[in-house]
């Protein structure tokens, strides 16, 4: 390229470059000449009309036309492949912006209609692999979904997303878009295209109605192609103040008064997608708030899922060195009164955040174990010393999320012997109202909209220490543990089904009589 040409200005002999980005086209004109300087002129997307090549002279150039009046940018001395090329691209994603503007990328689409929806796309032609992309990940965040699955199979690639904690099918495409689609999925984020042979990891920010949404995008390798899950981190549907958890009066108030002591440990356990990292932000948003902001708090995750803006978050980085356990250590040393740790995993990081509970912290973390119960058999499993142990931890809190009932469409139930029998209850409690789910379009016909916590709080006392030290097996531990500490997560449950807030039937699938 050797000139730039504007309405208003003229460069030559020049070399000139086109820098094509989110923000919009950037022309870098620089003097070849010793002691020139260089002109930058930006064209955001926003005022850009329109992309074309155009005759100039022997050569091609580009016209690139803005609103409002504004002056053209004309580059020339190009040879034709080099402006058709750029002209192609700047109108490409044009077509991709105007297709973003579409209603339908700012609302939610019913299920039904979603599949038709992508078949227009598709057949829309050039431009159609991002905005396929783009409105399903849309659409996914519409819909409260926690996850948005890519699966690929010999003849289809299916596409789902994890709504209230199942799965639900969205649409089948043509296997064909598979390798297309799940490259627009890795350069949105900035993962390896030339690679689809290992697992890759990346993050993409999307914007919608105004707020950023977090996605994390996960790529695996499968015999019929990659797989992608897109995990969503949504702050406006998953940051809660500490009484729209689901806990009972009880709980909560007990919950509070633990997180008012100047020290010790709380730990939460529950499996994946338990709403654990919800409690834990939402009890750190709770100590900020009630300390008037003036608390020293500083968090240890894996990752930080949402930006709470009020507290020092730190993300690990094992391949820096940065673990749970270094992390926790530096954060000894900076004077903080209250730490989170994402989890405690390891002997190393548990005699770190154990010790840190004895010695004027407050720390909250999580544990995989079973029950409320067993996170104490899991600690002395990992090496922790049962005085430790007794010493630090104040409390441990079993968690699940229930589904719960719409609304619009729940009916009400008799109850029977077996559904009963189901919630460990042997008559009808005064009051009770069992319902059922029914179905509608305002719950996709699940009969169930939203999701709910169940908490069952194990505080530690004199009994239970007793245990603990014993260094009981952890089914023997757990059933004195019921004995010392009446309560467990199947009677929280069966009174969340006892009120009609959901069914006998999702207590038993996400509880069971065996916790």
């Amino acid at each position: 390229m050797d000139e730039i040409i504007t309405r208003t200005r003229w460069f030559r002999r020049r070399h000139v470059e086109l820098h094509i980005s989110d923000s919009g086209v950037t022309v870098l004109s620089r003097n070849l000449l010793p002691g020139f300087g260089e002109t930058t002129e930006l064209v955001r997307w926003d005022e850009m009309l329109a992309a074309e090549a155009e005759p100039a002279g022997r050569a091609k150039g580009l016209r690139i036309s803005r609103r409002d009046g504004k002056p053209d940018v004309i580059v020339s001395g190009l040879i034709a492949e080099q402006s058709e090329w750029a002209a192609r691209l700047m109108a490409d994603e044009l077509d991709r912006r105007a297709r973003r503007a579409d209603p339908v990328m700012h609302n939610a689409v019913p299920a039904p209609e979603i599949p038709d929806k992508i078949e227009e796309l598709v057949a829309s032609g050039d431009g159609a692999i991002p905005a396929v992309v783009d409105f399903l990940l849309a659409q996914g965040v519409f819909h409260q979904a926690s996850d948005v699955h890519f699966e690929p199979y010999h003849r289809v690639l299916r596409v789902r997303y994890r709504i209230d904690g199942l799965l639900e099918d969205v649409v089948e495409l043509d296997a064909a878009l598979t390798d297309p689609l799940l490259a627009r999925l890795k350069l949105l984020a900035n993962l390896a295209m030339f690679r689809s042979d290992v697992p890759q990891e990346g993050r993409v920010v999307i914007e919608l109605q105004g707020r950023s949404v977090d996605l994390r995008v996960s790529v695996l390798p499968t015999l019929h192609g990659e797989k992608a899950v897109v995990r969503i981190f949504d702050s406006a549907n998953a940051l809660r103040p500490l009484d729209q958890l689901g806990m009972s009066p009880d709980v909560q108030e007990q919950f509070v008064s633990l997180l008012s002591r100047p020290q010790g440990a709380i730990l939460l356990t529950g499996p994946a997608n338990s709403g654990k990292t919800t409690t834990l932000y939402a009890a750190i948003q709770h100590i900020h708030d009630h300390r008037r902001g003036l608390a020293s708090i500083v968090t240890v995750e894996d990752p930080v899922e949402y930006d709470l803006g009020i507290v020092s978050q730190t993300q690990v980085n094992p391949v820096a060195g940065l673990t749970f356990a270094t992390g926790l250590r530096t954060v000894l040393r900076q004077d903080p009164e209250v730490i989170m740790l994402g989890e405690i995993r390891d002997l190393e990081t548990a005699e770190i955040a154990i010790r840190a509970g004895l010695t004027g912290h407050l720390v909250l973390s999580t544990a995989h174990a079973r029950s409320a119960a067993g996170v104490f058999a899991r600690l002395l499993d990992i090496g922790l010393e049962p005085f430790l142990v007794t010493s630090s931890v104040s409390a441990v809190v079993a968690q699940r999320l229930v589904r719960t009932l719409c609304p619009d469409c729940a009916a009400d139930s008799t109850p029977t012997s077996d559904s009963l029998a189901r919630l460990g209850l042997r008559e009808v409690p005064p009051g009770a109202r069992l319902r059922i789910p029914n179905g509608c379009d305002a719950c996709r016909g699940t009969g169930y909209r939203g999701r709910t916590g169940v908490f069952h709080l194990l505080p530690m006392n004199n009994a239970l220490r007793q245990l603990v030290m014993a260094r009981l097996p952890a089914q023997e531990l757990e059933r004195k543990a019921a004995q010392v500490a009446p309560g467990s997560l199947l009677e929280a449950g069966a009174q969340r089904a006892i009120d009609g807030t959901t069914s006998v039937e999702e207590i038993a699938r996400v509880i069971g009589p065996e916790d």
